[in-house]
Order: C-alpha cells, then sequence, then structure tokens
C-alpha cells in the first residue's frame, strides 16, 4: 500500500502527508490546552507505534514485512527512538507556547539543515551555505520579536527551531537505517521507542498537570493517530527510501501553508507579517539548496565544489 517507488506517485503522497500534518498542527494547539504535552505525544506515539506493527504482520497492506534484525536494535533505541523523542517533545512544547504557524515555519527550514547534515554527499555545492543564510534569516524574523516581548514566548520559539534540527537528524537517522529495515517498519519500531522514552516525564506531567478529559480533546487525538501519526510518516518513510532526505524535506514547505489555512479555519488565528516574511526567505533558501542548478544552468555557471 505505501511501497511506492513512482516519482509521481512519491511526490503526490508526500502532499497528502504535509495536509494532514498541517491539520495536525492546527489541533494540536487546541488539545495541549487540555491535555500535557509529553502526555499527548509518549500516548500517540505507544498507540500508533503499536498498531502500525499490528498492521504489518497481521496484514499485507503495507507491505510484506521484512522484520527487525538484531543488529540495529540497538540503534532505533539510541537513534532514531530517542531523536524522535526529542523532536515531538520539543514540537509539543513549541505549539502550546506559540502559533502553530511559527512552528510549522522552522520546521519548514528542515531541508536546509538536511543538506548541511549531508555535507558534501548532498547537492547544491557552496550554493547551501546561501541558503543556510537565509533560513536562519527566516528563523531570526519569527524568533526576534519574542526576545522583545519576553514572557514564555521566546521558549516557544526556541523549541520550535530545536524541533526543525531534530526533524532533519531524525531524517537523516531513518535513512541510514532503511537498507536494513522497511520504511514503515521502521516508523513503527522508531514510534513506540520513543513513546517508551517519554513515560518518565508522562507520569511526570499526570501527576503535576492532569487530563481533562473532554470530547472534542479525544477526538483530535484519534486523528492524530490516525491520520499523521500512522498515514503520514508511513508516507514519509516510504519516501525516505527512495530519495535523499533533503529532497523529501522540500515537502515541509507546503506544511505552513497547510497549517496556516487549518488554523485560520477552526480558530481564526490572523497571519502576521513576519510569517510572510519568513516564509519567503525560507523557502527562498530551501529552492536554492535543493535545485540542481548545475543541470538547469550548466556547470559553468556555477563555483566548483
Amino acid at each position: 500500500m505505501f511501497s511506492v517507488r513512482n516519482n509521481g506517485a512519491i511526490a503526490a503522497s508526500l502532499i497528502f502527508a504535509t495536509m494532514l500534518w498541517g491539520a495536525n498542527n492546527a489541533g494540536m494547539k487546541h488539545l495541549v490546552q487540555f491535555w500535557p504535552p509529553v502526555f499527548i505525544s509518549s500516548l500517540r506515539f505507544l498507540i500508533c507505534g503499536g498498531l502500525l506493527l499490528l498492521l504489518i504482520h497481521r496484514t499485507r497492506w503495507l507491505g510484506i514485512p521484512t522484520g527487525c534484525p538484531e543488529e540495529i536494535r540497538g540503534r532505533l533505541w539510541t537513534q532514531t527512538g530517542l531523536c524522535l523523542a526529542a523532536y515531538v517533545i520539543a514540537f509539543m512544547v513549541a505549539i502550546k507556547l506559540t502559533s502553530p504557524a511559527n512552528v510549522a515555519l522552522y520546521l519548514g527550514a528542515s531541508p536546509v539543515w538536511a543538506l548541511l547534515i549531508e555535507g558534501r554527499s548532498a547537492p547544491g555545492g557552496p550554493l547551501r551555505w546561501v541558503a543556510a543564510m537565509l533560513a536562519i534569516a527566516g528563523a531570526m524574523v519569527l524568533f526576534w520579536p519574542s526576545l522583545r516581548l519576553g514572557g514564555d514566548q521566546w521558549l516557544g520559539e526556541a523549541t520550535g527551531l530545536a524541533s526543525s534540527l531534530l526533524w532533519a537528524v531524525f531524517g537523516h537517522l531513518s535513512r541510514g537505517l532503511t537498507p536494513h529495515i522497511s520504511s514503515v517498519e521502521l516508523t513503527a519500531h522508531s514510534m513506540w521507542r520513543a513513546g517508551v522514552w517519554m513515560i518518565p516525564l508522562t507520569i511526570w506531567e499526570v501527576e503535576t498537570v492532569g487530563v481533562v478529559l473532554r470530547l472534542d480533546a479525544s477526538l483530535i487525538f484519534l486523528y492524530s493517530v490516525l491520520g499523521p501519526g500512522i498515514f503520514s510518516f508511513a508516507l514519509w518513510s516510504n519516501a525516505l527510501m527512495h530519495w535523499p532526505t533533503s529532497k523529501v524535506y522540500l515537502y515541509n514547505n507546503i506544511i505552513p501553508m497547510w497549517t496556516v489555512f487549518w488554523t485560520w479555519l477552526f480558530f481564526r488565528e490572523p497571519v502576521t507579517a513576519n510569517v510572510w516574511i519568513a516564509l519567503t526567505l525560507i523557502v527562498s533558501g530551501v529552492i536554492l539548496a535543493t535545485t540542481n542548478w548545475k543541470r538547469l544552468l550548466g556547470p559553468r555557471w556555477l563555483p566548483p565544489e
């Protein structure tokens, strides 16, 4: 079902995944008013990981299982599982403290961070450093006002930026494991391990903050499990198996647009000028970094790498 190789099908699947994630970003902003952020993340990943493994081993909807080799189980704990846990904690804290559109924009810079992580093997040559400067400038446009305003918003912006970096690292680590395990199985095993990593913080949150039982909160949580929690991660992992990390992460730039749309539709949250400026800078950086300029313009127009 998710084992697609055709470039057009992969692109369409990523657009669909970003639409689900955009709606989830807006929904999480409402959910964290009633449920603690790490509790949401841990419970969600434990359920999602378990459901994915059940589908993998009881059906063929997600392809033929390859199994989890013994030699990578430790890396699933200490690399993808731990990184995914750190990412989602930063993401959820940021969603609670600042605008979902801002958090999505920080995530939109992930392709640039991914290029820097990939190093010389990544496309773009010296232009990746210009792209990095544009992405950093876009992040600062979002971050700087929060420093002047004070309060908790600066922490929301900081954790949003941290989640962007961690998401790029997670993609890089995932790609390193895909030769040993199928993309969907990698998603499932990383998810439930991330959920286990978060259990101690979850217990502390529930004891100190508590959980408010509401129908709307429960429905949003159910959507987060079935929609972005299972389908989006499976589609994303499949794309990482066939495309370079930086190319897959180019589609992160669609998430802010979906997030702005869903946030406006459900909560009527206004879009500030800073968001549009940051969007322009970050998207420009990503396009500059991920476009194959050598093929487009010819090698004589580019500096040597």
